[in-house]
């Protein structure tokens, strides 16, 4: 079996799953936040039980993310897919970052996230069509 077969599938399948729960976690949060406040309304301000909107699962997404590109990027042999990754990775990054600027970042996540999600999807098909085409022990090293 050659060196990148199971660290890069691996990173690309934790980019995949981290940027798709990040994007859920991205959308959900809007919708729920909005139905508890409504549903809430006469309370008093006390906790809202919406512990997973916090903005510190957004830095656990870009973590995750970080260490998946990484590792992506590290065992790609294409220049081009090593640019993608890191480039949808540091727009995804800064949409976070920037998020509460303006609106303009908040649908960057969206996009940046969809971005990440398919430069993962690429890199791992062409990792796995790269793989299926050695035969040889050395030919993948």
């Amino acid at each position: 079996m050659s060196r990148f077969s199971l660290p890069a599938r691996f990173s690309d399948y934790l980019g995949i799953t981290s940027a798709l729960i990040c994007l859920l976690h991205c959308l959900a949060g809007p919708f729920v936040l909005g139905a508890t406040m409504h549903l809430h309304e006469h309370q008093a301000h006390g906790e809202s039980g919406l512990w997973w909107l916090d903005h510190r699962w957004d830095y656990f997404f870009l973590l995750l993310g970080l260490i998946a590109v990484w590792f992506s990027a590290r065992h790609t042999h294409r220049r081009t897919m090593k640019v993608l990754l890191w480039m949808t990775y540091g727009a995804l990054a800064g949409a976070i970052l920037l998020e509460t600027q303006a609106m303009f970042f908040q649908f960057l996540v969206y996009g940046a996230s969809l971005g990440l999600i398919a430069a993962h999807v690429y890199n791992l098909r062409h990792l796995l069509r790269r793989q299926q085409q050695c035969v040889s022990p050395g030919c993948c090293s």
